[in-house]
This record gives C-alpha cells, sequence and structure tokens, in this order.
C-alpha cells in the first residue's frame, strides 16, 4: 500500500501503538520491541 510506504516508522509505531479505527491499540498487547519488528516485517513487504 502506497499510503503506509510513505508514513514514516514513527507514524506506524504511534499508529500501531494507540490505534486507529477499525483498528484496536496494541500498545499493552505486544513489546515495543515487537511492534518495531512488526514495522521492519512491512516494511520488507514493501520491497516485493
Amino acid at each position: 500500500d502506497p499510503t503506509i510506504r510513505a508514513e514514516t516508522d514513527g507514524e506506524l509505531f504511534w499508529k500501531i501503538t494507540v490505534g486507529k479505527k477499525p483498528m484496536p491499540n496494541y500498545g499493552t498487547r505486544l513489546s515495543a520491541t515487537d511492534r518495531w519488528n512488526v514495522i521492519n516485517y512491512l516494511r520488507t513487504l514493501g520491497r516485493r
């Protein structure tokens, strides 16, 4: 998705942490390390 590729890692981290409708927040469900790992994974998908 071009929208996700245009966002900074910090913006994605914030959205994963606090949520954005319709996605719930994951700040209490995932550690900070796991949230950064999700972002790194998303970035690898964009390179395919």
